[in-house]
């Protein structure tokens, strides 16, 4: 009776394991699998920075800004404007985002890094210019030290593409932060526009490592909780079939 109990008690310890580790064990296999898939699919290249006038296989690309209406400092000293600004594509104008922050110092070299970069893209040998937008506005608060910081909830943050192609078609894409296609997620990250690196299925690769995790948890307890549960329901089926037969 005793053997009985105790057997029980690890196959509920083991289950627990188990049950634990596997959702956060499954999603972290399914994101290795999917960056392999985004790698054979996609070459991103570095993001440039839009600046100025930009032309590619004929289609002309260039963005300014006016309507200058604040001008502020960021906690590392780095002076900011409040301004409207403006991309055009062959001359015309594709998207306005009005009072959003430019780099004043930045002339030439970043100006508007904190909401619009290009890069290009190879999908099956075909070469496309995208260029990405963070449509999502600034809360610029002002600290106790005077200093302007600006912050976007994860909810609000909402991103939009222009994909130009060599014949000089252009597709336009909007899409949310909470709601993005892998594809979307790698964009993300190469534009930088997000404080941190993220996953598709999880983030839990790019977290800070620790000893226990993610091997610990959820890899080791995912392998011993299912290797304590198996071995516990051998016994059982071994001892059952040695009742029967005796």
């Amino acid at each position: 009776m005793l053997l009985l109990k105790r057997s029980f008690a690890m196959m509920i310890f083991a289950l627990l394991l188990f049950v634990l580790s596997a959702p956060l064990a499954a999603r972290m296999v399914l994101e290795k699998f999917h960056e392999a898939s985004m790698e054979r699919q996609f070459q991103i290249e570095s993001p440039a920075y839009l600046s100025g006038n930009y032309s590619w296989h004929g289609t002309d690309v260039s963005v300014s800004y006016d309507n200058v209406t604040d001008s502020y400092q960021d906690p590392w000293g780095e002076p900011f404007l409040a301004a409207d600004i403006q991309l055009a594509i062959n001359d015309e104008i594709a998207v306005e985002l009005p009072n959003y922050a430019v780099r004043e110092d930045y002339v030439g070299r970043g100006q508007y890094s904190s909401h619009m970069v290009h890069f290009l893209v190879r999908e099956k040998n075909l070469e496309k210019l995208v260029i990405f937008l963070n449509m999502s506005r600034q809360h610029i608060t002002e600290n106790e030290n005077g200093d302007h910081i600006g912050y976007v909830s994860d909810e609000e943050l909402a991103f939009r593409t222009y994909t130009i192609s060599q014949d000089g078609s252009i597709e336009k894409d909007d899409f949310l932060f909470t709601e993005r296609t892998g594809y979307q997620t790698e964009l993300i990250n190469h534009s930088a526009m997000y404080p941190v690196i993220i996953g598709y299925y999880t983030d839990a690769w790019h977290s800070f490592p620790l000893f226990l995790f993610p091997f610990s948890f959820p890899f080791f307890t995912f392998i011993l909780g299912g290797t304590i549960l198996i071995s516990q329901v051998i016994v059982f089926l071994k001892n059952r079939s040695f009742k029967t037969t005796g």
